[in-house]
């Protein structure tokens, strides 16, 4: 009843264990009523893709990592991970790579479903926790949610199939919606949180100006790279 979109894909487990050969892709009925977010299901339909093509996720992962961690313009930055001095690409990078199965699904589900998938997206988001949050669990496999966002207004730049007026216009919606709920433009946080204070204790803080360029390298990428699992299409 209270379950968000999901999906159970028919990976070999459960194939094994169930012997059901598809992907069973579903929302619960209290979120089902609303229909602004129906377009959510469209990222969950693209996790039932990336774990049938086997391969797809690491090259996806190994793109993304090499276009961070080489970035000239972000270079000579530094960040302090769990007190330890590191260059901000390779923190950034691999965060990036750790959150590569979700961010794949939003990419997917927006060249799929269309930029409304991603105000889906946000009208989930922004009621749980009253804004766009700018932290996040250190171990939690999806993208801090306002970076999610950024990540959709960049990738919806990149599809040139749509006409310019469209995407520029998509753009800015996207881009209103984080003005107004986004909770800081300081810095984005990862850590861990004290449930008895209900504070995080951050393992790693990104500058907001530079993580916020790899927002746009991420959608890039993912949206026009060729990949070898595609036989050397991209997934637009």
């Amino acid at each position: 009843q209270r379950f968000g979109p999901f999906t159970v894909a028919a990976s070999d487990t459960i194939v094994q264990d169930y012997r059901i050969k598809m992907s069973i892709v579903t929302m619960g009925p209290a979120y089902a009523k609303n229909i602004a977010l129906w377009g959510a299901l469209a990222h969950e339909c693209a996790h039932d893709i990336t774990i049938a093509d086997k391969g797809l996720l690491k090259e996806c992962a190994q793109k993304v990592h090499s276009a961070i961690f080489n970035a000239t313009e972000l270079q000579g930055h530094t960040v302090i991970y769990n007190g330890i001095t590191e260059p901000f690409t390779k923190r950034a990078a691999e965060v990036w790579k750790y959150w590569i199965y979700e961010t794949v699904a939003d990419v997917m589900g927006i060249l799929n479903f269309g930029p409304s998938s991603a105000i889906a997206y946000a009208s989930l988001a922004i009621p749980l926790r009253g804004e766009l949050s700018n932290i996040g669990q250190a171990d939690d496999s999806h993208p801090i949610d306002s970076l999610r966002i950024f990540m959709a207004a960049d990738l919806i730049t990149e599809i040139t199939s749509l006409n310019v007026n469209i995407r520029n216009a998509w753009h800015k919606a996207l881009m209103k919606i984080i003005d107004k709920y986004i909770s800081n433009k300081d810095k984005f946080s990862l850590g861990w949180f004290n449930p008895i204070t209900g504070s995080l204790s951050p393992t790693v803080e990104f500058p907001f100006d530079l993580m916020r360029k790899t927002t746009k390298m991420v959608a890039k990428t993912l949206c026009l790279d060729t990949l070898e699992t595609l036989e050397d299409h991209a997934l637009a």
